[in-house]
């Protein structure tokens, strides 16, 4: 199943397979980082590949915030979720909004969606191009070459009268991780819906996700931190504003 069907059919699911990952935590932990870095003075905050907006419902207590997804029924939860938020259908790799942004963050490995070096260059390009000067970009990349582990495990979650339960095997195929994975849903009424997909996602390094972000002119470095997934942050600043001076 291709990754539009999947979340075509599985969208209203998405939230409880989730519900697990405390995005209230991640929020105010990044929130912290966009204080210390971001040089620009505004509050507009762009989510790219925003799903189900579960990050903008925290996000839009003190930004104004704006959220691009691929899928439309992902963005029909978002829109039932989240009042106050705009949303909007793009690719990360071409959206063009016409205006740009104190913030920029592609969150939960969304960018492995690109599934190239050249493709993850462009994307980046674009999301620098919606970046105001002194503005930030956050991204949550997933594993390197050299931190991924194949393995298998099962996740099950149960709410309101819906049962889910995941099964998923991952494997290396060359610079990517391949996940195989098949869901059950039991809804109310004794109704079963199964869900399979192959999902390849790229295995980039270190220095490609850095060198992305350079040739995109950004001041780019990655942070190794807690409550914001397992694989850190990339964090890049755009020039335009100077940093404040430091009185020694």
């Amino acid at each position: 199943m291709s990754a539009r069907s999947l979340y075509r059919r599985f969208a209203q699911y998405y939230d409880l397979l989730h519900s697990d990952k405390d995005y209230r935590r991640e929020v105010a932990r990044l929130v912290m980082l966009i204080r210390r870095f971001k040089l620009s003075s505004g509050r507009d905050l762009l989510d790219v590949a925003c799903g189900t907006g579960r990050h903008l419902s925290f996000f839009k207590r003190r930004f104004r915030c704006v959220g691009v997804d691929l899928h439309p029924a992902m963005l029909r939860v978002a829109r039932s979720k989240v009042p106050g938020v705009r949303f909007v259908r793009g690719d990360m790799r071409s959206f063009r909004l016409g205006t740009r942004f104190d913030v920029v963050t592609c969150l939960y490995s969304s960018i492995t969606y690109v599934r190239t070096v050249p493709k993850l260059r462009s994307t980046i390009a674009n999301f620098v191009h919606h970046l105001k000067p002194g503005g930030v970009l956050l991204i949550e990349p997933y594993f390197t070459p050299g931190s991924f582990k194949p393995g298998s495990h099962i996740t099950t979650r149960a709410s309101r009268g819906v049962a889910i339960t995941r099964i998923a095997i991952s494997r290396r195929r060359g610079n990517f991780a391949s996940r195989k994975s098949v869901t059950v849903v039991a809804a109310g009424g004794g109704d079963l819906a199964l869900f399979r997909e192959t999902r390849n996602a790229p295995l980039f390094t270190g220095q490609q996700m850095l060198s992305a972000m350079r040739a995109a002119g950004l001041r780019a470095h990655v942070l190794r931190i807690q409550h914001i997934g397992p694989w850190g942050l990339y964090v890049g600043v755009k020039p335009g504003i100077q940093p404040p001076r430091t009185v020694a």
